[in-house]
């Protein structure tokens, strides 16, 4: 179950999006409390997924494992094998830019045998730390889930779907001021296909 207070805001959004009473608490036994409850987590993940925040970015090194887990077995093309961090919702990067790697389940293998750093999109619940685009973002996204249920107008839910769109672009928009202009990836910069077009 997820905390009521610590997800009180998206919440309350998502009630007030569907034109219904914020619930007082997720444990109050009500069926929208439990639709809410029930639909909280895959939402901030969904949405975590979609993109990499800057408030849910980590760098980390991983170690090689000394020994595979029980069932699993090495592979010849890739012989480095590494576990993911638990908190890993997304892996986003893999350093050095050329270093050849594919991620089976949690598990990370990769052709350098020595330890490696990652680049992931953490899972996260805390919504203080969320910025308030994404929390918006993300109680639209929780809204639309329960909207089958609890809002019977489909306009209403076609507006909903639209609005939670234009909430993705704004937020997307939001991160530019959170990192330099430049490519991180070591490869030339690419124009702009319709920059390209006018002129």
């Amino acid at each position: 179950m997820a905390d009521p207070i610590a997800t009180a805001g998206i919440t309350a959004q998502a009630c007030r999006i569907m034109e219904k009473t914020p619930v007082s608490s997720l444990a109050d036994g009500g069926d929208l409390a439990a639709s809410l409850d029930n639909q909280y987590l895959p939402s901030i993940n969904f949405c975590l997924a979609e993109y990499d925040w800057s408030f849910a970015r980590k760098l980390t090194v991983l170690p090689p494992l000394s020994a595979l887990p029980a069932g699993v077995f090495a592979d010849p093309d890739l012989p480095g094998t590494f576990q993911l961090p638990g908190d890993c919702l997304v892996l986003r990067k893999v350093y050095p830019n050329d270093l050849a790697y594919r991620q089976d389940g949690t598990l990370l293998r990769a052709l350098q045998t020595t330890s490696l750093t990652i680049r992931y999109t953490a899972k996260q619940t805390n919504e203080a730390v969320m910025p308030p685009a994404f929390t918006l973002l993300a109680a639209y996204e929780l809204a639309l889930r329960l909207a089958p249920q609890w809002v019977g107008s489909r306009t209403k839910r076609e507006d909903m779907a639209t609005m939670r769109g234009q909430i993705l672009v704004a937020a997307q928009m939001a991160e530019r001021t959170n990192a330099s202009h430049f490519r991180l990836d070591g490869r030339d910069d690419q124009p702009d296909w319709a920059t390209e077009a006018i002129l």
